[in-house]
């Protein structure tokens, strides 16, 4: 019996991990850094999480996908889309705001949705916001200011979202720079 305990405490605990890991396709490269960064250069930015202000709302109960958006000039510029269970992929921000669109679904009673914004260094990312959202199925606006994230040779600040909880869900986002 304590063999048989022993056996599936090893079990649980390896598909535990599997279950909580960054596949290799959700990351750019097989090293887990993207190309982009790969050329950022050595100098970190100031990364001050004083000043980047989130800002969360909940702008409606349908996907992104059925929501109707106006974008003109000198208002947001488009960046990319991601759907992801664990990790987003990695975004260049010129820096000052950043708006992200998350749908993600209801899972019922007891679940809560953490996230992380990231920005992604050669040897540490540094995290520019860490945020939770309601556990109701809808699309949230979530805004920063990543100015003080810019860093390297590009000026650029590279950036992700991961999702410390539910890792089987997949969310969608949109980005916007």
């Amino acid at each position: 019996m304590k063999k048989s305990l022993a056996s599936l405490a090893i079990l649980s605990t390896f598909v535990f991990s599997y279950n909580t890991s960054v596949s290799a396709d959700e990351l750019d490269t097989s090293e887990g850094k993207s190309q982009i960064t790969s050329k950022d250069g050595e100098e970190d930015g100031v990364n001050d999480s004083s000043t980047v202000q989130t800002k969360v709302t909940k702008i409606s109960d349908k996907p992104i996908d059925e929501l109707f958006s106006t974008q003109g000039a000198g208002e947001w510029d488009y960046i990319g889309e991601s759907d992801f269970a664990r990790k987003s992929k990695v975004f260049t921000s010129g820096g000052g705001d950043l708006k992200i669109y998350i749908y993600q679904p209801y899972l019922g009673p007891g679940f809560q949705w953490k996230y992380h914004l990231k920005e992604e260094d050669p040897t540490f990312d540094d995290t520019v916001s860490s945020f939770n959202l309601s556990n109701e199925e809808g699309t949230y606006q979530v805004e920063f200011n990543v100015r003080s994230y810019t860093d390297g040779n590009n000026g650029n600040a590279e950036l992700y979202l991961l999702k410390d909880t539910n890792p089987a869900t997949i969310v969608q986002t949109e980005w916007f720079d």
